[in-house]
């Protein structure tokens, strides 16, 4: 807390151009800007991170968010699913913030794929056997 009381705010004029959201330290999403909803396909911000998070990477992302706490800052890479199912591959950095006394996280995102989960096929290969053919890609 005392690193993000000691900070500095943006100077005026400047913009953020990167998907960015405020979250209660529970996981709650409170805000977050336009490049974020166009990500994520979302009108509002509602629900919990959980809601947009594979399975396989909630132990991780909890682990960041403990970490933030713990440290004051955090960065995981991670994959993201938005509303219309789609996943996107990300890398948030999770910084402790303090608005009116109270402490939230500040969520940075770097995309670093979108729409990830249609280009499996390409990524990984297929065990063949001679009874099997090769499947066809569409």
């Amino acid at each position: 807390m005392r690193a993000t009381a000691l900070s500095e705010s943006l100077p005026v004029g400047t913009s953020i151009d990167c998907p960015i959201s405020i979250l209660t330290l529970d996981g709650d999403v409170l805000a977050f800007n336009d490049q974020l909803s166009d990500l994520l396909k979302m009108k509002t911000p509602t629900g919990h991170w959980t809601m947009r998070c594979p399975k396989s990477s909630t132990q991780r992302v909890k682990q960041s968010f403990d970490d933030a706490i713990e440290f004051g800052i955090s960065t995981i890479t991670r994959p993201i699913i938005s509303s219309d199912g789609k996943m996107h591959l990300i890398r948030p950095t999770k910084q402790l913030i303090d608005i009116g006394h109270s402490a939230f996280i500040f969520d940075s995102i770097d995309i670093l794929a979108k729409n990830i989960d249609s280009v499996t096929p390409r990524t990984y290969s297929f065990p063949r056997s001679t009874s099997n053919p090769v499947p066809k890609l569409l």
